[in-house]
């Protein structure tokens, strides 16, 4: 099985127990992804989203609400996932 496909099946059995937007269920793709990509290197966050691709996603993730990619930046040994025009998404670490 894929990272993809994991993803899907880890979303897909988390939404039968309530219903996620479609904004949400990306936000949570990235941020599996982005923990995954970490635990694989070195507790390392990604560079960048397009590091994710194609391992992940055939593209750099967009936002459903906004047709525009999502942000993603790195501070310290934190990351970033949020939107363009500023960041409404959360920090991870």
């Amino acid at each position: 099985m894929s990272s993809s496909e994991s993803l899907d099946s880890a979303l897909d059995q988390f939404q039968e127990g309530g219903d996620i937007s479609p904004y949400e269920q990306a936000f949570l793709r990235i941020e599996l992804a982005v923990i995954d990509y970490s635990m694989k290197n070195n507790h390392k966050p990604p560079p960048s989203l397009d590091s994710l691709v194609p391992e992940y996603f055939t593209s750099v993730p967009i936002n459903p609400e906004t047709g525009k990619p999502f942000r993603y930046q790195i501070q310290d040994d934190n990351y970033i996932i949020g939107e363009y025009g500023g960041f409404d998404g959360d920090a991870g670490k």
